[in-house]
């Protein structure tokens, strides 16, 4: 008999290998829906729709309360950048030192390297939300991180994709290709707006004398999750695929999930340092975990369409820090009273 863990892994396991062959649905869930809304042009796709539900069940579960501890939800943003500009460092120092006693990185490795490094410079993963309520963890840090982080990375995104690289090659102009490209305005959007409305919701309806109870987003949350991961793979696992690069795709998986893991733990590690509550701390070791891959997705294949190893790695980044997320989403306290 699988645990909860185990199925959602091997869950998450066969959404790619759907992705890789039978990607028609994916691509047509990253398709961009375009129309007007009051009369102004307004783009979007399925994949924001579902990211936008994952977040409204997270204001949802976490009401108005992040405003009574916005001292405590600060140290938590604090600690998310933290650890990812850590992160940053420790790829650039890797890079460099490679460049430095061996020579230069080859221009694969680089690419992969380049993918990763946009990865950990993004914001907290809209995503992680139906992880956090999978989890019964710290809603209203969930919720502090996902919105301050996005709203944040206008400034420590940019400052960290400024960082140079070691050597001016190929791999330095794919760079600066994706920094100049960086543009989080349409993210704010769709992750602040929906975490609001699930919190005035929720007001709405306790004032009401009614409530939701969270534990009913258990279930859509995990569908929303599969379809997401699903659709994030079909963007470039088939034609790697075409190509023959199978041990690229299994590599770069791999070495993704360790990287997250990694991730993780750093990041649970030092959550626990600044927040005995264990919820929290596992919210935010969550958050910290897991990157807006989607976003980054959308910048590279704008950015260097034509450089599938860059993509690739965000694909891999994303399959690692969900599948840790799976891995260690079991419910950490029971589901308050009120809940």
């Amino acid at each position: 008999m699988l645990s909860r863990s185990q199925r959602q892994i091997a869950l998450l396991g066969a959404a790619y290998v759907a992705a890789a062959f039978l990607p028609d649905v994916g691509i047509w869930l990253r398709g961009e829906w375009s129309f007007e809304l009051a009369a102004a042009p307004f783009t979007s796709s399925p994949v924001h729709f579902l990211l936008a539900f994952l977040l409204f069940s997270l204001g949802i579960k976490s009401g108005g309360n992040w405003l009574a501890q916005w001292r405590k939800l600060l140290r938590g943003l604090a600690v998310f950048w933290t650890i990812r500009t850590a992160a940053v460092l420790a790829i650039l120092a890797a890079m460099w030192s490679y460049t430095i006693i061996v020579g230069p990185v080859a221009d694969a490795i680089s690419l992969l390297a380049i993918g990763m490094l946009l990865a950990v410079t993004l914001p907290a993963a809209g995503s992680s939300a139906g992880w956090i309520v999978r989890a019964h963890a710290d809603a209203p840090m969930g919720a502090a991180v996902v919105a301050g982080s996005t709203l944040t990375s206008v400034a420590m995104t940019t400052v960290l994709l400024s960082l140079p690289l070691p050597q001016q090659t190929e791999s330095s102009q794919v760079f600066s290709a994706i920094h100049s490209a960086f543009q989080p305005d349409f993210a704010i959007a769709w992750v602040c707006l929906p975490l609001l409305a699930g919190m005035i919701a929720q007001f709405l309806l306790r004032r009401s004398g009614r409530d939701i109870k969270s534990r009913h987003f258990d279930t859509p949350s995990l569908v929303a999750l599969l379809l997401l991961n699903y659709a994030n793979g079909a963007v470039c696992l088939p034609q790697l695929l075409a190509r023959g690069q199978f041990g690229a795709v299994v590599a770069t998986a791999l070495v993704a999930l360790v990287g997250t893991f990694a991730l993780r733990e750093a990041a649970d590690r030092f959550a626990r340092l600044y927040f005995p509550d264990r919820a929290a701390a596992d919210s935010l070791g969550i958050t910290t975990a897991m990157s807006n891959t989607g976003l980054g997705l959308i910048i590279a294949t704008t950015a260097v369409p034509d450089e599938p190893l860059v993509p690739l790695a965000l694909i891999g980044f994303t399959f690692g820090q969900h599948a840790v997320a799976a891995w260690r989403a079991d419910p950490v306290l029971n589901e308050p009273s009120e809940d």
